[in-house]
């Protein structure tokens, strides 16, 4: 299933502008009206009250850099671990599918195995991957006729 989140968006914002150069980063305090410490500690204090609140979800994010393309900056990995908490792994995509499918398995609680293919990873230069695992009981349960999966 594929679900857009605000929260992996302004997860996605917030690296951007770690990394973006000056153009990016006027661009986007143009739109968003905002600076990147500002930025950067809304993003933290709204992952830690989600975190806190919500004992049964499990939000989680990972960047994966190809190595034989490019890198990222050491104080980009700090920022990522420190305040958009996620992990930044710098690997060759040759040889990571099954790193990175275990580490969606795992976050996912077993619930997604084997989502990814050598084929979506060979021509990329980075890879996003976000998870959000929810363990509650639903207020209004789905018929088993109407719920349909499918790998996007």
């Amino acid at each position: 299933n594929t679900l857009f989140s605000g929260l992996t968006m302004d997860t996605d914002l917030a690296l951007l502008y770690t990394e973006g150069n000056d153009k990016v980063k006027e661009e986007l305090n143009n739109y968003y009206q905002v600076n990147e410490d500002t930025l950067l500690n809304n993003y933290d204090n709204i992952y830690k009250r989600y975190k806190n609140a919500y004992k049964r979800v499990n939000y989680s994010n990972s960047l994966w850099i190809n190595s034989e393309d490019i890198g990222i900056s050491d104080e980009a990995k700090k920022i990522a671990d420190n305040k958009l908490h996620f992990d930044i792994k710098n690997k060759k995509f040759s040889n990571s599918l099954n790193e990175m499918n275990n580490w969606i398995t795992k976050k996912s609680h077993g619930k997604v195995k084997g989502s990814l293919t050598q084929g979506d990873i060979n021509e990329a230069n980075s890879v996003y991957i976000s998870t959000l695992y929810f363990n509650e009981e639903w207020k209004g349960k789905y018929e088993k006729t109407f719920i349909f999966l499918k790998k996007v």
